[in-house]
């Protein structure tokens, strides 16, 4: 069982009950032996060797779901058994993720009625990524296929005997697919059943998203998400342009589709989830009012539970801009070259040799110095490079004098040096690096309420430091009202990274004086967000993973 778990898994999902009556008699297995013979090939084929969750129709008969279960093909995989007599909802609950969403698992609906009631009552969270549909019935209605309860299934298809419409044999059993973008006529035939043909679930299923055919999408974005989605002026002429809007622009003619760009969400707001529902740029997709947003959004827990998140494409926080602290008072210059503690250490030494040439002086027969004030004097002076009268005529105080001179001359001349250094180049207060050393400031952080997570996230952290922070954290109406107060010295400033710079770079009032913390908040995968349960986000998959590879992001980044 663990070596078929590596592999694809796959669900037969036979609709309905298991009973002993029904519209399928028992003399029905000689009736539907080429049906039966077709899904026997369908076990040892394309599901050889899978794990299967079967769905069976109460249609059908005992004696042909016992046939069913007699194919050795199954002996070998691992199935489970659902009823359509069961509630879907409370099934699909006790289910694993796994099991229910994704492509871990390939679903088979074998059926004699049209089992597509069942799937519309399932929940949002079954969203099979394969699902194959099989009708032992006489006659089945193509369009079957087109049935909303498989709008969210990547790979579909159907096999069913089929009337001459589509084959010259009116009895053969053919495989059909249906293509959702086609204007008409969306169903279409794949095959007549063979066995040999048909041997792996990629011949099953054929690709059903190669092109868009041109279907216009509405996509949810911001032209205030600067480098992402942001108006530019071009000889008085506004145009739209950004990484997401290029990024969009790239994929629409490879995939053929136009789209539709909104200035910004009708509230305004970003996406935040309010009492059980999204508002914002989010809140349109979630709503059902557009199909995904190109802007500005990290991955979370709480927005891939609602939404279909992209691969991640660039990696991004929210930078804290704190404006940048006046220099130091010119006469602190004085004492800068020098470290406190080598301040201490020159005060020690001349205190030290004050008391030495002062016992020197106090035993010689004819006193040099007239005193401690003397000396001090006139130690001192050299360390400033200052000259000398006299000298003393003991040779051992000469000697003494001679070592203290050159040490004032060393001393001097490093003191000169850095100090020219510290008149040459400003010198500033330390700057803050990390979010430990802003939260142990007293910087309070503000951010423009445009609907972010990050009020609700950094206040109720688990974090010490970002629950310190979101003490402290305060949201502004509008951006300028944040910048005013940015003036005051009190206020950090925190937005997406990129954007925040964005605002330090085109010079509003104080912002352009800024510096950045090192660390951010938040750090996370850049990624779009679709409507849940659309199966051609896969496309958009390998269209950026492909941007990637070919270093455009940072191109378009630059």
């Amino acid at each position: 069982m663990a070596g078929m778990i590596s592999n694809t898994i796959v669900f037969l999902v036979f609709i309905g009950g298991i009973t002993c009556g029904g519209i399928l008699k028992s003399h029905d297995t000689l009736k539907y032996k080429r049906n039966l013979e077709v899904l026997k090939e369908v076990f040892e084929g394309p599901l050889g060797g899978k794990i299967v969750t079967i769905y069976l129709d109460s249609s059908i008969s005992n004696e042909i779901v016992q046939n069913i279960f007699s194919f050795n093909a199954l002996e070998k995989t691992g199935y489970q058994i659902v009823s359509m007599e069961t509630d879907p909802v409370k099934w699909a609950q006790l289910q694993p993720k796994a099991f229910i969403k994704g492509n871990f698992m390939v679903h088979i609906a074998i059926f004699v009625n049209d089992p597509s009631s069942f799937f519309k009552r399932l929940p949002l969270t079954w969203n099979p990524e394969i699902l194959l549909l099989f009708s032992l019935a006489e006659i089945t209605e193509t369009s079957v296929l087109n049935n909303s309860a498989y709008k969210g299934i990547k790979s579909l298809a159907l096999i069913q005997k089929l009337t001459r419409k589509y084959l010259t044999t009116a009895s053969e059993v053919a495989v059909l697919t249906n293509y959702p973008f086609l204007p008409n006529n969306k169903t279409r035939l794949v095959g007549v059943w063979n066995s040999q043909k048909f041997r792996t679930l990629e011949e099953l299923f054929p690709e059903r998203f190669n092109s868009f055919e041109e279907q216009l999408f509405p996509l949810s974005t911001s032209f205030d998400d600067f480098p992402y989605s942001y108006n530019y002026t071009v000889n008085g002429t506004i145009t739209h342009r950004g990484l997401g809007l290029d990024m969009v622009d790239v994929f629409s003619k490879k995939f053929n589709f136009t789209y539709t760009l909104t200035a910004q969400a009708p509230d305004e707001n970003w996406g935040k989830y309010i009492n059980g529902s999204w508002n914002g740029l989010l809140g349109e997709i979630d709503h059902g009012e557009k199909l995904f947003t190109v802007n500005f959004f990290t991955m979370n827990h709480l927005r891939m539970q609602h939404f279909e998140a992209s691969v991640p494409y660039w990696r991004e926080g929210f930078g804290i801009a704190i404006l940048t602290p006046p220099p130091l008072p010119k006469w602190q210059n004085a004492y800068l070259p020098f470290k406190p503690s080598l301040w201490l250490l020159c005060l020690f030494t001349l205190i030290m040799v004050i008391i030495i040439m002062a016992i020197q002086d106090k035993i010689q027969p004819v006193r040099f110095f007239g005193g401690v004030s003397d000396i001090w004097h006139y130690m001192l002076r050299s360390t400033f490079n200052q000259g000398v009268d006299n000298l003393p005529s003991a040779d051992w105080q000469r000697l003494f004098l001679t070592f203290w001179f050159m040490y004032s001359f060393i001393l001097a001349n490093v003191y000169s040096s850095n100090l020219i250094a510290v008149l040459t180049v400003p010198v500033f207060p330390k700057r803050l690096a990390t979010l430990q050393e802003f939260a142990d400031s007293s910087y309070r952080l503000g951010m423009q309420d445009y609907g972010e997570f990050v009020e609700g996230a950094i206040k109720s952290s688990n974090d010490e430091i970002y629950r310190k922070i979101g003490k402290r954290f305060d949201l502004f109406k509008t951006n300028w009202q944040l910048m005013a107060s940015l003036n005051t010295s009190k206020y950090a400033y925190t937005d997406s990274y990129a954007y925040a710079r964005y605002m330090a770079s085109i010079g509003h009032k104080n912002v352009s004086e800024t510096y950045f913390l090192k660390e951010q908040l938040y750090p996370g995968f850049v990624c779009w967000y679709f409507r849940l349960n659309i199966p051609w986000t896969y496309k958009f998959n390998e269209g950026i993973t492909r941007v990637i590879e070919a270093g455009l992001i940072n191109f378009w980044m630059k």
